[in-house]
């Protein structure tokens, strides 16, 4: 009978021949060309992925557009307009923000609550008494998107507006991007009504290619 460590010597001759005529220099060449094709095939995914994504961000700017001032230096909430808390996942605003906003609403309430100026009784009726910073608190839409000729803009951002902030003031509906533009846009109904323009005025107009294709 045959035990295992005479089998094991039986094996062990076969292997070391099997060894001996196996090409080293094969299988070097083989796991260098297997680099080389791995190293290949990620240069191409990321000048791929590169050109893609330049393609897609001049995409996107043929469409974006430089508003006229600082959004996060209008109005009262203009600090906290990019700053958006997911709850649900345990992201919460601090306890400074917190109190920061809680002022910037307390004010907003009382800039809409009361009329003056440009500003009257009226428009607080058609409004309501509940100030944009809490009626549009669940709206994110962006705020520098390039208007449609012959469409309303934002009065102060020149950018288009997006339907949701709509605005009695003076009696007429005006169209904003944001609410920081509409609290600096009573703001300044208020203090200066005379640089209050009809809702006409703050309409898209063709840019100079368009007019020249005509």
């Amino acid at each position: 009978m045959t035990g295992p460590m005479q089998q094991t010597r039986k094996i062990r001759p076969i292997i070391e021949v099997a060894m001996a005529k196996f090409d080293t220099k094969g299988l070097f060449l083989l796991i260098a060309a297997a680099g080389l094709g791995g190293f290949g095939m990620w240069k191409f995914d990321d000048y791929q992925f590169k050109h893609q994504d330049s393609a897609i961000q001049a995409q996107l700017e043929k469409g974006v557009r430089y508003t006229a001032v600082d959004v996060h230096k209008l109005g009262l909430h203009g600090t906290w307009i990019d700053v958006h808390h997911d709850i649900d996942c345990g992201d919460l605003p601090s306890e400074k923000e917190k109190l920061e906003v809680g002022l910037a609403d307390a004010k907003a309430k009382d800039l809409f609550d009361t009329p003056g100026g440009a500003y009257t009784a009226e428009d607080i009726k058609v409004n309501g008494l509940v100030p944009p910073s809490i009626r549009f608190n669940a709206v994110i839409v962006p705020y520098i998107i390039k208007g449609i000729p012959g469409q309303p803009i934002d009065p102060i951002l020149k950018t288009r507006s997006c339907g949701a902030y709509d605005w009695s003031v003076g009696g007429q509906i005006y169209h904003f991007a944001s609410v920081p533009s509409l609290e600096e846009f009573v703001m300044r109904a208020k203090a200066d009504p005379k640089s209050v323009l009809p809702p006409s005025a703050y309409v898209e107009q063709p840019s100079a290619d368009r007019l020249a294709k005509r």
